[in-house]
């Protein structure tokens, strides 16, 4: 993705899911973190799983999204 980035001239959107048990916990967070200041320069998304099939299992609070969010986006 760093190399597209650095060729790709029009708008960059970076989408980073956050799932429950993957990807939510704290050194997951600072690895994707890092990975954003790396390579971000457009237009950030942070989603979670919504599906109700996968959400019991996969999403995360409503609390912890917002926690998380908050971390990626002010960078």
């Amino acid at each position: 993705m760093k190399a597209f980035r650095e060729q790709y001239k029009g708008k960059f959107i970076l989408e980073v899911t956050i799932i429950k048990g993957y990807n939510d916990d704290g050194e997951s967070i600072e690895k994707i973190k890092s990975i954003i200041e790396e390579i971000y320069t457009g237009k950030l998304i942070i989603a979670r799983i919504e599906d109700e099939i996968f959400k019991k299992k996969l999403g995360i609070s409503d609390e912890r999204f917002y926690e998380i969010s908050n971390k990626l986006e002010n960078i």
